[in-house]
Protein backbone atom coordinates (compact mmCIF):
# COMPACT_ATOMS: atom_id res chain seq x y z
CA UNK A 1 0.00 0.00 0.00
CA UNK A 2 2.84 2.38 0.90
CA UNK A 3 4.46 1.68 -2.49
CA UNK A 4 1.48 3.34 -4.24
CA UNK A 5 1.86 6.63 -2.32
CA UNK A 6 4.12 9.50 -3.42
CA UNK A 7 7.58 9.21 -1.88
CA UNK A 8 7.11 12.30 0.35
CA UNK A 9 3.89 10.90 1.82
CA UNK A 10 5.57 7.53 2.36
CA UNK A 11 8.42 9.26 4.21
CA UNK A 12 5.96 11.11 6.47
CA UNK A 13 4.09 7.92 7.26
CA UNK A 14 7.32 6.05 8.07
CA UNK A 15 8.52 8.88 10.33
CA UNK A 16 5.18 8.88 12.15
CA UNK A 17 5.35 5.11 12.73
CA UNK A 18 8.97 5.34 13.88
CA UNK A 19 8.07 8.11 16.32
CA UNK A 20 5.24 6.08 17.80
CA UNK A 21 7.51 3.06 18.25
CA UNK A 22 10.18 5.23 19.94
CA UNK A 23 7.66 6.65 22.40
CA UNK A 24 6.38 3.15 23.24
CA UNK A 25 9.95 1.91 23.70
CA UNK A 26 10.80 4.77 26.08
CA UNK A 27 7.64 4.17 28.08
CA UNK A 28 8.52 0.48 28.31
CA UNK A 29 12.02 1.30 29.59
CA UNK A 30 10.63 3.74 32.15
CA UNK A 31 8.15 1.10 33.34
CA UNK A 32 10.94 -1.48 33.76
CA UNK A 33 13.11 1.02 35.66
CA UNK A 34 10.19 1.96 37.89
CA UNK A 35 9.55 -1.70 38.70
CA UNK A 36 13.23 -2.26 39.45
CA UNK A 37 13.32 0.80 41.70
CA UNK A 38 10.22 -0.38 43.53
CA UNK A 39 11.88 -3.71 44.29
CA UNK A 40 14.90 -2.07 46.00
CA UNK A 41 13.75 0.08 48.91
CA UNK A 42 15.13 0.93 52.32
CA UNK A 43 13.20 -0.37 55.31
CA UNK A 44 13.70 0.06 59.05
CA UNK A 45 14.41 -3.18 60.87
CA UNK A 46 15.51 -4.17 64.36
CA UNK A 47 19.30 -4.16 64.58
CA UNK A 48 19.22 -7.41 66.55
CA UNK A 49 16.42 -9.82 67.40
CA UNK A 50 16.37 -9.23 71.14
CA UNK A 51 13.17 -11.24 71.60
CA UNK A 52 14.91 -14.35 70.31
CA UNK A 53 17.96 -13.60 72.46
CA UNK A 54 15.80 -13.17 75.55
CA UNK A 55 14.14 -16.55 74.95
CA UNK A 56 17.52 -18.23 74.51
CA UNK A 57 18.79 -16.69 77.74
CA UNK A 58 15.73 -17.65 79.74
CA UNK A 59 16.04 -21.25 78.56
CA UNK A 60 19.28 -21.48 80.52
CA UNK A 61 17.20 -21.63 83.68
CA UNK A 62 16.13 -25.11 82.58
CA UNK A 63 19.71 -26.30 83.02
CA UNK A 64 19.68 -25.80 86.78
CA UNK A 65 21.89 -22.70 86.79
CA UNK A 66 21.90 -20.99 90.16
CA UNK A 67 24.04 -18.62 92.18
CA UNK A 68 24.40 -20.68 95.33
CA UNK A 69 28.13 -21.34 94.76
CA UNK A 70 29.20 -17.74 94.24
CA UNK A 71 28.01 -14.66 96.09
CA UNK A 72 29.83 -11.76 94.40
CA UNK A 73 27.94 -9.93 91.68
CA UNK A 74 29.49 -9.57 88.24
CA UNK A 75 26.93 -7.19 86.80
CA UNK A 76 25.77 -4.27 88.89
CA UNK A 77 22.17 -4.38 90.02
CA UNK A 78 19.82 -3.01 87.39
CA UNK A 79 18.87 -0.03 89.54
CA UNK A 80 22.54 1.01 89.69
CA UNK A 81 23.34 0.12 86.07
CA UNK A 82 20.51 2.42 85.01
CA UNK A 83 22.81 5.42 85.55
CA UNK A 84 25.18 4.01 82.95
CA UNK A 85 22.39 3.33 80.46
CA UNK A 86 21.39 7.00 80.47
CA UNK A 87 24.76 8.07 78.97
CA UNK A 88 25.36 7.08 75.34
CA UNK A 89 29.16 6.76 75.41
CA UNK A 90 29.35 5.24 78.90
CA UNK A 91 26.66 2.70 78.12
CA UNK A 92 28.14 1.82 74.74
CA UNK A 93 31.65 1.34 76.11
CA UNK A 94 30.49 -0.76 79.06
CA UNK A 95 28.16 -2.79 76.85
CA UNK A 96 31.04 -3.71 74.52
CA UNK A 97 32.91 -5.17 77.50
CA UNK A 98 29.79 -6.90 78.81
CA UNK A 99 29.30 -8.64 75.46
CA UNK A 100 33.00 -9.57 75.28
CA UNK A 101 32.81 -11.03 78.77
CA UNK A 102 29.78 -13.21 78.08
CA UNK A 103 31.30 -14.45 74.83
CA UNK A 104 34.30 -15.61 76.90
CA UNK A 105 31.95 -17.20 79.43
CA UNK A 106 30.19 -19.20 76.72
CA UNK A 107 33.53 -20.41 75.38
CA UNK A 108 34.04 -22.00 78.80
CA UNK A 109 30.83 -24.01 78.49
CA UNK A 110 30.00 -27.05 76.40
CA UNK A 111 26.45 -26.07 75.48
CA UNK A 112 24.45 -23.07 74.27
CA UNK A 113 25.46 -23.17 70.56
CA UNK A 114 22.76 -20.71 69.52
CA UNK A 115 23.93 -18.13 72.05
CA UNK A 116 27.53 -18.62 70.96
CA UNK A 117 26.48 -17.75 67.41
CA UNK A 118 24.19 -14.88 68.40
CA UNK A 119 26.28 -12.78 70.78
CA UNK A 120 29.07 -11.79 68.34
CA UNK A 121 26.48 -10.26 66.00
CA UNK A 122 25.38 -7.79 68.67
CA UNK A 123 28.57 -5.72 68.66
CA UNK A 124 27.49 -3.86 65.51
CA UNK A 125 24.38 -2.59 67.30
CA UNK A 126 26.39 -0.69 69.91
CA UNK A 127 26.48 3.00 69.04
CA UNK A 128 30.15 3.59 69.93
CA UNK A 129 33.38 2.10 68.65
CA UNK A 130 36.01 0.70 70.98
CA UNK A 131 38.54 3.40 70.09
CA UNK A 132 36.13 5.96 71.60
CA UNK A 133 36.38 4.16 74.93
CA UNK A 134 40.15 4.27 75.51
CA UNK A 135 39.95 6.97 78.17
CA UNK A 136 37.30 5.11 80.15
CA UNK A 137 39.05 1.75 79.80
CA UNK A 138 42.32 3.14 81.14
CA UNK A 139 40.92 5.06 84.10
CA UNK A 140 42.73 4.20 87.34
CA UNK A 141 41.37 6.88 89.65
CA UNK A 142 38.51 4.77 90.96
CA UNK A 143 39.28 1.95 93.36
CA UNK A 144 36.40 -0.48 93.61
CA UNK A 145 37.91 -1.95 96.74
CA UNK A 146 37.77 1.32 98.69
CA UNK A 147 34.22 2.48 98.36
CA UNK A 148 33.71 5.39 100.71
CA UNK A 149 30.14 6.03 99.57
CA UNK A 150 27.10 3.91 98.75
CA UNK A 151 26.65 2.80 95.14
CA UNK A 152 23.47 4.82 94.81
CA UNK A 153 25.44 8.06 95.22
CA UNK A 154 28.09 7.31 92.58
CA UNK A 155 28.28 9.42 89.46
CA UNK A 156 27.63 7.63 86.14
CA UNK A 157 31.33 7.65 85.14
CA UNK A 158 32.34 6.09 88.47
CA UNK A 159 29.55 3.54 88.17
CA UNK A 160 30.83 2.65 84.69
CA UNK A 161 34.41 2.32 85.97
CA UNK A 162 33.23 0.06 88.79
CA UNK A 163 31.31 -2.17 86.36
CA UNK A 164 34.39 -2.49 84.15
CA UNK A 165 36.48 -3.53 87.15
CA UNK A 166 33.93 -6.14 88.18
CA UNK A 167 33.99 -7.56 84.66
CA UNK A 168 37.79 -7.60 84.58
CA UNK A 169 37.96 -9.33 87.95
CA UNK A 170 35.47 -11.99 86.86
CA UNK A 171 37.30 -12.49 83.54
CA UNK A 172 40.44 -13.42 85.43
CA UNK A 173 38.53 -16.14 87.31
CA UNK A 174 36.76 -17.93 84.46
CA UNK A 175 38.69 -21.09 85.26
CA UNK A 176 36.50 -21.26 88.38
CA UNK A 177 33.26 -23.17 87.56
CA UNK A 178 31.49 -21.16 90.24
CA UNK A 179 32.25 -17.89 88.45
CA UNK A 180 31.08 -19.33 85.12
CA UNK A 181 27.90 -20.58 86.75
CA UNK A 182 27.28 -17.18 88.34
CA UNK A 183 27.90 -15.42 85.01
CA UNK A 184 25.40 -17.67 83.22
CA UNK A 185 22.83 -16.93 85.89
CA UNK A 186 23.28 -13.15 85.60
CA UNK A 187 23.33 -13.40 81.81
CA UNK A 188 19.65 -14.36 81.85
CA UNK A 189 18.75 -10.72 82.60
CA UNK A 190 21.03 -9.25 79.94
CA UNK A 191 18.37 -7.97 77.54
CA UNK A 192 15.86 -6.62 80.04
CA UNK A 193 18.30 -5.00 82.43
CA UNK A 194 21.46 -4.06 80.56
CA UNK A 195 21.30 -3.95 76.75
CA UNK A 196 18.53 -1.44 76.11
CA UNK A 197 19.78 2.08 76.75
CA UNK A 198 21.34 5.13 75.14
CA UNK A 199 24.33 3.20 73.83
CA UNK A 200 22.25 0.61 71.96
CA UNK A 201 21.02 1.13 68.39
CA UNK A 202 17.54 -0.35 68.21
CA UNK A 203 16.97 0.12 64.48
CA UNK A 204 18.96 0.03 61.27
CA UNK A 205 18.15 0.70 57.62
CA UNK A 206 18.24 -2.27 55.30
CA UNK A 207 17.73 -2.50 51.56
CA UNK A 208 14.87 -4.75 50.56
CA UNK A 209 14.23 -6.11 47.11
Amino acid sequence: MLSRLPWLVRALVLLTLWGQQSVQARRGQQSVQARRGARCVEVRAACADLHTLDRLLLKMADHGINDSVHDERILLEVKNFRKIKQKRILHGCVLLKVLDFFEDVLLNTAGHPHLKAFLPTMQRCVKVKEKSCDELYHKTNWNAGNQSQPLSSLKPKHMAALQLQLLQSASEKLSDPGVVNKALMEMQGLVRGYVLGQGWRRWEKRKQG
